[in-house]
């Protein structure tokens, strides 16, 4: 299953299965994608990059963050047993783990948004002597970054890898583990929910 804030946003029957761990017992899965989802999930990526991502500025990529944080925390109940049912950990430490310390990431994250400095260097030129010059470095996103993650501690993997590029101003095409896809899964719905623009999140199951 693609799920991205573009491209396709439908669940559909998958060839495959997954075990819940605590009952052995088959959930229904999301459909695997395809090099053509991936294809698109990477175009939707880049597009939104050279667009509406690029252009926000530092200040709004940090309060959508931030709406994040809080759907997460809001919804907690849910992704907890979510992330229990798929991984067979206790509830109160998939919300623990996997919730709550997912929120705070994100908000210090979000800050850091804000707080990306450059530096700015007197030079010293040897066949100009007497002149006054100045470099500087400046930082800016680097484009689409492909974040994959393990099937332990899901969504707070997922986080450490999506909250810093999404700071930067660059977008994520998500590959989460095939055994725990469905916390990345919600996660990508409540970025739009966030209202982080389409394009900039991609999650496939893979």
């Amino acid at each position: 299953m693609a799920f991205s804030s573009t491209a396709n946003r439908s669940w559909e029957k998958s060839a495959t299965t997954s075990l819940t761990p605590p009952q052995g017992k088959p959930h229904p899965p999301p459909q695997e994608a395809t090099h053509v989802d991936v294809d698109a999930a990477v175009i939707a990526a880049r597009k939104a990059f050279d667009g509406v991502w690029a252009r926000k500025r530092p200040h709004e990529r940090e309060a959508c963050l931030l709406r994040l944080a809080d759907l997460l925390l809001k919804n907690s109940r849910e992704i907890s047993e979510i992330a229990s049912i798929e991984s067979g950990r206790l509830l109160s430490n998939t919300r623990g783990i996997d919730v709550e310390h997912s929120v705070l990431v994100l908000r210090y994250m979000a800050e850091m948004a804000t707080k990306i400095k450059s530096t700015t260097l007197p030079l010293s030129i040897p066949y100009m002597p007497q002149g006054e010059f100045d470099g500087y470095t400046y930082r800016e996103p680097i484009g689409v970054v492909a974040a994959i993650v393990a099937w332990n501690v899901a969504l707070g993997i997922a986080i450490w890898k999506i909250a810093p590029a999404l700071a930067a101003g660059c977008t994520v095409v998500l590959k989460p583990s095939p055994q725990t896809p469905l916390t990345a899964l919600r996660l990508a719905e409540l970025a739009v929910e966030a209202g982080i623009p389409e394009g900039v999140l991609n999650c496939l199951d893979w």
